[in-house]
Formats: structure tokens, sequence, C-alpha cells
């Protein structure tokens, strides 16, 4: 990994932990996405995803409290992994939360032997397009429209 500048606002008051996603999160976590994503996904899109097999999904919780604060979901299908969804409680960005999520959801893709990670991100989204290539992901293409009328970036990095 390779540090790219992300500004990281130091905050000695928060603990942060990740564990594996819970139905009982499902309401805090479609507020979180909510304010993340256009359109956000429905209880029910969560409800599915912590049924699949192939998919990990981890809440990301302040001083050892139950609610969550951010998510990140993958896909580990054979040797490749998918960023699903990644997303943070507006109250709780700049402060290292979608960086320990990512730690986390690269761990969980080693362990299940992937070797390398795909996403897409909205072409607008510079905050995260920062965040991933910190963690040495490059750009690969395009998808004109993905997000309706905008273009996503096709981003892939090695998981070593």
């Amino acid at each position: 990994m390779h540090n790219t500048g992300i500004q990281i606002e130091p905050n000695l008051n928060l603990s942060m932990y990740t564990r594996p996603m819970e139905p009982t999160d499902i309401p805090r976590l479609v507020e979180i996405d909510a304010e993340s994503n256009n359109p956000p996904w429905s209880g029910a899109m969560f409800e599915r995803e912590l049924g699949l097999p192939f998919s990990v999904c981890l809440a990301a919780t302040a001083n050892r409290g139950n609610a969550p604060i951010g998510f990140g979901v993958i896909w580990c299908i054979e040797e490749s992994a998918q960023l699903i969804q990644l997303a943070v409680s507006a109250q709780h960005r700049g402060k290292g939360v979608g960086t320990l999520l990512m730690q986390n959801l690269f761990t969980q893709a080693q362990e299940r032997g992937t070797k390398n990670m795909t996403l897409e991100v909205r072409e607008t989204n510079l905050a995260a397009i920062a965040l991933y290539k910190h963690f040495g992901f490059q750009a690969t293409g395009n998808r004109p429209k993905f997000y309706g009328n905008e273009n996503a970036l096709l981003m892939t990095c090695e998981i070593k």
C-alpha cells in the first residue's frame, strides 16, 4: 500500500471496530446508505446480502457501541473479490472509518483466497477514489451512465 495523501481527522475519543453485519443493523444501515448513495439500498436488499454465501458484510462501530457508523460489502467468488458497497455516516466521514472497513474487507478477501478486487465508483466521488488509490486500486476503465447520468470509474487492485 502507498499513501496518496488521505486526510484523516485525528479523534482520540473515537475507537472503531468492525464486526459482521447483523439483521438488527438493517434500519441503521439503510439510513447510512441514504446519506451516501442515490438510490440507496432498501432493507430487503441488505437482508438478501446477509443470506448470500459469497457475500462478506461488515459493520463499523464506534467506542464498542453496537450501532453501525459505516459498512462495507464484498463478494468473494473464486479468485476475485468485488467491492459492492461502502458507506460511512456523514458525521463520521474523514475519521478513518472507510479505511478501517477497507482494511478488514481486504483481510476477509485474503482469507477467502481471492487474488484481486474490483469496484465501480462515481467519477465525481473524489474522496472515495483517493481512498481506493490508497489501497492500491488503479483505474482500468469506465462505464458510461452507470449511475443514471453519472459515469462509473472501474478500478482494480491485486490482493497480496
